[in-house]
C-alpha cells in the first residue's frame, strides 16, 4: 500500500516546480489529476521540452478542462469541493481573478490544502514579474559564485531554483496534510521560487558581513576546503575532498608524499588554502600518472577519502551504484523510445512508492475523471464538447 492512497490532488501548475508536487505525490499513491487548458502545459511545446513533462507529469491522469469559460470553471469548482490539494502556480493575483483562489476554494472546502506557487511571492515589488529557473538563479544569487575561476557567474545546469520551489512545495503540503489531522482544516502553502533558492544560500549570504567580500567564481575550487577540486587524471577527472583534518596525512601518504604532511605551507586547512597554488602545483602531476579508477582505487576505496570520477550523463546510466540503488524507470510514452525517469529518490520502510504510470496525454482521462468525481453523462460532454 502507498502512503497516500485516497488522496485526491488537483495539479493546475506548468514546467517544473509545480509539477514537481504532484509528481511526487502520486509516486506516494495520490490520485493526481492534471488539469489543463487549450494547448497544454506550455512544456509540451517541443520535444526536447516534452521530455519535462514525461518525468514530473508521471504518476498523474490528465484532463483537458478550459477553466476560464463559466461551465469549466463551475467544474473545477465542483472538483475542488471534493479535493484534499488543489496546485497551482500561476502569477499572484491571477486564481483569484479567475475565480479559484484560496478565499474562495476554502469557503467550499475548509479542509482543502491549497499549494500557491509563484517566482517572487504572492506581494511586494517583483510580484507581478514574469521569470524563470535562470532569472531566478540571477536574482537570488544563487549563481553568483558559478563559474570559472576570475569569470563571469554562469548559470547552474540544472534547475535548481525550479527543483528548490518543488521541494519546498512538496514540504509545504506535507506540513499541511499533517497539520490537517489535528486541526481539521485546510490551509494556503506558499512558496516562491525566490525564498526557495534564498533558503539554499543562507551560509553563503553570511559570508559578505562576515567577511567584507563577496564570494565570487572559482571554478571546481571550494571556498572553504582545500584539497577539494577537480584533478585531471591520465584518462580523465576526478574531485578530491580532504576534508576532516585527520584525512590529510593519509592523503599524503597514499599519494607518496609524506613530507607534505609537516610543510608548514599545507599543515592545516587555513595553510592550504592560502597555499593552494604551491599545494597544486604538487598534486596536479602527481594525479595525472594514473587513471581515475586507479585513483578510486586508492584513495576511495582503499584509505577511506573522499574522491570521485566525474562522469557524463550517458555513463551515469550505467554506473554500477545507479543501477544498484534502481531509481532509473524504464517508461514508455507515445512517440519516444523507451524512456528511462528518474524514480521518486525517498524510499520507505514501511510503504511503497514509485511511479505508478506514465504522462498522460493532452486530456486523456477528461471522462473517466469527471465521471468518478460525480458529473452526469451530459454534463461531462458538455464540458468535453467545450
Amino acid at each position: 500500500m502507498k502512503p497516500f492512497e485516497g488522496l485526491r490532488v488537483l495539479d493546475l501548475t506548468t514546467i517544473i516546480a509545480g509539477p514537481m508536487v504532484g509528481a511526487f505525490l502520486g509516486d506516494m499513491g495520490a490520485d493526481v489529476v492534471k488539469v489543463e487548458r487549450g494547448q497544454g502545459d506550455s512544456i509540451r511545446v517541443n520535444k526536447q521540452t516534452e521530455i519535462i513533462y514525461i518525468e514530473f507529469n508521471r504518476s498523474k491522469r490528465g484532463i483537458s478542462l478550459d477553466y476560464k469559460t463559466p461551465r469549466g470553471l463551475d467544474a473545477l469548482l465542483r472538483m475542488a469541493a471534493q479535493a484534499d490539494v488543489l496546485v497551482e502556480n500561476s502569477r499572484p493575483g491571477v486564481a483569484e481573478r479567475r475565480g479559484y483562489g484560496y478565499d474562495t476554494l476554502r469557503e467550499i472546502n475548509p479542509r482543502l490544502i491549497y499549494c500557491a506557487i509563484s517566482a517572487y511571492g504572492q506581494s511586494g515589488p517583483y510580484s507581478q514579474r514574469p521569470a524563470n529557473d535562470w532569472i531566478i538563479q540571477g536574482v537570488s544569487g544563487l549563481m553568483s559564485w558559478t563559474g570559472e575561476e576570475g569569470g563571469e557567474p554562469l548559470r547552474i545546469g540544472p534547475a535548481l531554483a525550479d527543483y528548490a520551489g518543488g521541494m519546498d512545495g512538496i514540504a509545504g503540503v506535507l506540513t499541511a496534510l499533517y497539520m490537517r489531522q489535528v486541526s481539521g482544516v485546510g490551509q494556503r502553502v506558499d512558496v516562491s521560487l525566490l525564498n526557495s533558492s534564498l533558503y539554499m544560500v543562507g551560509q553563503r549570504l553570511m559570508h559578505y558581513p562576515l567577511y567584507g567580500e563577496p564570494l565570487r567564481p572559482a571554478g571546481n575550487k571550494h571556498p572553504w576546503g582545500s584539497p577539494a577540486e577537480a584533478y585531471k587524471t591520465e584518462d580523465g577527472t576526478i574531485h578530491v575532498v580532504v576534508q576532516d583534518a585527520w584525512r590529510w596525512p593519509k592523503f599524503c601518504n597514499v599519494i607518496g608524499r609524506p613530507d607534505m604532511i609537516s610543510d608548514p605551507r599545507f599543515r592545516d586547512n587555513r595553510c592550504r588554502l592560502d597555499n593552494r597554488t604551491e599545494m597544486n602545483a604538487i598534486l596536479e602531476p602527481i594525479f595525472a600518472q594514473k587513471t581515475s579508477q586507479e585513483w578510486i582505487d586508492l584513495l576511495a576505496d582503499g584509505d577511506d577519502q573522499m574522491v570521485g570520477i566525474r562522469q557524463g550523463l550517458p555513463e551515469v546510466l550505467n554506473d554500477p551504484q545507479v543501477q544498484h540503488n534502481e531509481i532509473l524507470v524504464n517508461m514508455e510514452y507515445p512517440g519516444y523510445p523507451d524512456l528511462p525517469l528518474v524514480d521518486t529518490p525517498v524510499r520507505l520502510s514501511g510503504a511503497e512508492g514509485g511511479i505508478s504510470r506514465r504522462a498522460p496525454l493532452l486530456g486523456e482521462h477528461t471522462e473517466e475523471v469527471l465521471a468518478e468525481y460525480g458529473f452526469k453523462p451530459d454534463e461531462i460532454r458538455a464540458i468535453v464538447g467545450n
